[in-house]
């Protein structure tokens, strides 16, 4: 099933919105976030701006997120392929409920 989308956040208040909403629906899910690595710099002009996230049920990993700041944009990469239809589905609509801009796939199994 493929469930890994690819898409565009012009801003890094969204981008950090959105890793805010992940972290808040996946903990009612049983599903854990784990940082995987990145940087930020602090300073303007920021550059440098990347980070990777990996979801696990249990000892199992089920998908990841990953973002990097690529000529003043950020292309992100969320990767759902291990959940259920019925949880795919929920995050999905949580997503684009709040952040119109991103349109994930519609699961077709």
């Amino acid at each position: 099933m493929e469930q890994k989308n690819e898409f565009v956040i012009l801003t890094q208040e969204r981008l950090d919105g959105l890793v805010k909403l992940l972290i808040k629906l996946f903990p009612r899910t049983g599903i854990k976030i784990a940082p995987e690595g990145g940087a930020r710099e602090t300073i303007e002009p920021i550059e440098i701006d990347a980070g990777k996230y990996g979801f696990f049920l249990g000892s199992t990993r089920i998908g990841e997120y990953e973002y990097q700041l690529i000529n003043g944009l950020y292309k992100c990469s969320l990767d759902l392929r291990g959940l259920p239809e019925e949880l795919y589905i929920d995050i999905k609509n949580n997503i684009e409920s709040k952040f119109p801009e991103i349109a994930l796939e519609v699961n077709t199994k």
